[in-house]
């Protein structure tokens, strides 16, 4: 079911009484999408996501493959919020389209009852510095300014294995799983134990972990 429609240069916030599977933003057939930033706040549990522009195309792209001709556009991004549907819960969602050129069409569809968060949020690495991320199922990283070479990714393995990618390499990596090529780390599969990012510029990262209901 239809929930918003977002005029190009608008930014509305409303609420809705559920938590769905995921938020989907669908825009027209022959614009690319262009959200500056996507908020959703179940009240009382905290923000659920919260993401800018990069993060809205890094995750709204994640696993989506697809054969509709239209996407060859960019006009899609399917943000997960949970397992399912989170009934009863009071929610603020904020789209903020300013810089789009065309309307987006909200949608938060479910296809069964959940029980766990997809909580997705935002953070800076600083150039230079090192950060190590664990116990999440998705990192994607902004690949904007910079070198995508000159970055050190190192990912350890629960197995014992680790390698160093750079931003390049994980760009390339992502033709498995998905059509929208990003610096991502997939692992909805639990086989990573940590991740540690040395940048070459300031960079944002984008961690997505499952939480119970209520877990903030």
């Amino acid at each position: 079911m239809l929930l918003k429609h977002v005029d190009a240069g608008a930014v509305i916030t409303f609420q809705t009484n559920y938590v769905g599977q995921f938020l989907v933003l669908s825009g027209q057939s022959n614009q690319d999408i262009d959200v500056n930033a996507v908020k959703v706040t179940p009240l009382g549990d905290g923000v659920l996501c919260d993401l800018d522009k990069a993060g809205v195309n890094i995750v709204g792209t994640n696993r989506l493959i697809s054969t509709f001709a239209a996407f060859t556009n960019n006009n899609l991004r399917i943000i997960p919020l949970a397992d399912g549907v989170i009934p009863g819960k009071v929610t603020d969602i904020t789209i903020d389209n300013t810089d789009g050129v065309g309307w987006v069409k909200v949608f938060m569809p479910v296809m069964g009852k959940g029980t766990t968060y997809v909580r997705t949020l935002m953070q800076t690495v600083l150039a230079s510095s090192q950060s190590t991320f664990v116990d999440f199922s998705f990192l994607g990283i902004d690949n904007g300014p910079g070198d995508n070479e000159a970055n050190q990714v190192t990912v350890d393995y629960e197995d014992g294995g680790s390698h160093t990618f750079d931003l390049q390499e994980l760009i390339s990596l992502s033709s498995y799983i998905q059509d929208v090529n990003k610096p991502i780390i997939d692992n909805i599969e639990g086989t990573i134990r940590k991740v540690t990012i040395i940048p070459d510029v300031d960079r944002k990262v984008y961690l997505q972990r499952f939480d119970a209901v209520g877990n903030f």
